[in-house]
């Protein structure tokens, strides 16, 4: 060998290799390396010669240990509180279901059943305000007829009444007529009274508000939410069978005032 001398020793250590220096050892025994938990920290120059022992070591290693442990006990607690907590939630859930679902399909059909009646009902209205706006002009027509007969008949008994006073001097026998003038007075002012009275023309400018039902649309929900429910929850699914409808009072867009007791709001 190239590091060989002659006297048996090697260049190496020659050259001070061979001396031995004392092991560097942490001043711990070891009945007490366990239990030490203040060890003293190594800076990074120091990393080479003050190596932590394999029991500082082992002792950080069960330490971690225990508080891993420790943590997944308390994961598994929680875990194993919410899967009770979330299958008695699914029960009740259900069982409230049950409960409620007569009443949701009940409340269903009256919907649809009121949907109808309401709109059957506006047609009536619808009917019966084009009659009376058809009675109304009628009753105006006559008025207006009444006013012109009764003009005609006092003319007529003027002319009558002219003729008699014309014909005493004249004729044979004469008659006494009298124009009652208080009798057309009273009528007019009764004619003029009921021309005064308005006869709700309202009814003429006013839309009826139409009750439509829409079905309520689906929320905005992502679709990596929209998934299959769990086994244990498919008892929810009675309630996506069940249509949500949405009850809308719609006005006319020539309507700009609405009638009386008339709104436009969802219901």
């Amino acid at each position: 060998s190239s590091w060989q001398a002659q006297n048996g020793e090697t260049s190496f250590e020659k050259e001070g290799a061979g001396v031995r220096g004392p092991r560097i050892v942490e001043h711990m025994s070891q009945s007490t390396c366990q239990y030490e938990k203040n060890w003293p920290i190594c800076a990074d120059d120091d990393w080479g010669t003050k190596c932590p022992s394999g029991c500082r070591m082992q002792g950080l290693i069960d330490e971690t240990d225990q508080d891993y442990n420790h943590r997944i006990d308390k994961i598994r607690k929680l875990l194993a509180e919410n899967q009770n907590n979330f299958k008695k939630s699914n029960r009740i859930i259900v069982e409230t279901i049950n409960v409620l679902k007569p009443d949701l399909d009940s409340a269903q059909q009256t919907d649809e059943v009121y949907g109808h009646v309401s709109g059957e009902l506006r047609r009536r209205i619808v009917t019966l305000k084009q009659r009376v706006i058809t009675q109304v002009n009628r009753i105006k027509a006559l008025q207006s007829s009444i006013q012109e007969q009764v003009v005609e008949m006092k003319r007529l008994e003027v002319d009558i009444d002219i003729k008699i006073r014309a014909c005493k001097g004249t004729c044979a026998k004469s008659f006494d007529y009298q124009l009652d003038k208080e009798s057309y007075d009273n009528i007019q002012k009764q004619l003029t009274q009921a021309n005064s009275i308005n006869l709700h023309p309202e009814l003429q400018t006013t839309t009826l508000s139409t009750l439509k039902m829409r079905p309520l649309k689906d929320s905005n929900v992502p679709e990596h939410f929209k998934h299959k429910p769990l086994p244990e929850m498919q008892a929810l699914n009675i309630v996506n069978n069940i249509r949500q409808m949405q009850a809308v009072l719609e006005r006319s867009e020539t309507d700009t005032n609405p009638s009386r007791g008339d709104n436009l709001y969802p219901m």
